[in-house]
This record gives structure tokens, sequence and C-alpha cells, in this order.
């Protein structure tokens, strides 16, 4: 996102709407809603994806399934590369060509700290880390379909 972060409208309120621009904490476009969870998931990304989703609820909307789904593929990436570095170490050991001995990082190093990055930069997104609470909002709940929409399928 480029410039500068929304202000909390609680903020606001206590400032005493310097702006002097209408104050909304609706979101008119989206309802809050739980993406539909896919069947393809690993067990490690399902888990991430039912404990989002809860957390999330009323915040999330149908929307947001793209970036839920990248958000638990970084989860269960990171948490792949750190069982590999749990049980090889964070160093193996290789030979130059002059027959030394040497010491050096493994490749799975620069993997977790990659998804790292990517998994808290979804999280930031989705308004699920301490800095966002605060300029998260509730959507507004969809209202409920009448018979004659539900019989349309509309």
């Amino acid at each position: 996102m480029r410039g500068r972060k929304p202000v909390p409208i609680e903020l606001k309120v206590l400032r005493g709407n310097p702006g002097k621009r209408p104050l909304t904490t609706e979101n008119p476009l989206f309802t809050a809603g739980i993406p539909d969870k896919p069947k393809d998931l690993n067990p490690d990304e399902s888990k991430e994806w039912d404990r989002l989703t809860r957390e999330l609820d009323g915040v999330l909307s149908v929307a947001d399934y793209g970036i839920l789904r990248l958000t638990v593929d970084a989860y269960a990436r990171f948490v792949r590369t750190m069982r590999a570095l749990n049980e090889h170490g964070m160093t193996y050991e290789t030979c130059n060509s002059q027959g030394a001995r040497m010491i050096r990082l493994r490749p799975e190093v620069k993997i977790m700290e990659q998804v790292r990055k990517q998994y808290l930069s979804c999280l930031v997104e989705l308004g699920a880390t301490p800095a966002q609470h605060g300029r998260v909002s509730l959507l507004r709940k969809a209202e409920p379909k009448s018979e004659m929409e539900e019989l349309l399928g509309i």
C-alpha cells in the first residue's frame, strides 16, 4: 500500500476529526464472511486456515480468499523449513577445491528467511499483527436473503 496507513476512527474522534471528513465505520463494498476452505490444503495449511479464520471472523470477507491462501502457504513452507533445520542443523560441512574443510549455511536458512517475510507481510495485510489491530474494523454482516432470492439463487 502506498501513502500513510489509515488512522483508526476512534483516534480521529479523540483528536476532534481534524480533517472534518465524514467518519464511516463500515466498508460498504464488502460484507463479513469466511471464504470456503480449499480441499487441497496440507495439514499445516489446514490448521493455519482454521486458526486465522477463527481469529479474524468479522474482519474477513469472501474476497479475502487469495490473501488467506498465500498466508497459509507461506506458513506451511516456514514450518517445513524449520523442521528441516531442526533435523539437520543450520550448517553443513563441505570441502573446497584445495581440500580445505568449509562450513556453510544450509539453503533452508535463506528459504526460512524469505517465507518468514512473506508470512509477516500477509499477516499485516490481514490486520493480524499487534501493530495492525487498531487499524482493523469489523465488516457489516450480510443481510439475510429473502425467500424469493433463495428460490431464484441470487
